[in-house]
């Protein structure tokens, strides 16, 4: 099962729904009627974690590269989040 995001291209209506799989290319069709094309979404994604110290993501991001945490380019480290 996955998320996957339909829009509607007469009214604009965005809409996610639950399909398994091998249904994500079967048509969908609008509240207005027309059908709905799916469309590419940016993943909403986040690495549990206990540790306010360690970053797991960045952590796994290196370990995946075979490099440390802080040897990571700026450019694809987690922003730092403050509560």
């Amino acid at each position: 099962m996955g998320i996957y995001v339909y829009e509607c291209h007469k009214c604009w209506r965005l809409e996610e729904r639950i399909l398994p799989v091998d249904q994500r290319d079967a048509p969908q069709t609008c509240q207005c009627g027309e059908s709905m094309h799916r469309t590419a979404t940016a993943g909403n994604f986040r690495m549990p974690g206990g540790n306010p110290k360690i970053n797991y993501a960045d952590q796994f991001t290196a370990d995946m590269l075979g490099t440390k945490p802080e040897d990571l380019p700026a450019g694809i480290r987690t922003p730092k989040v403050t509560a």
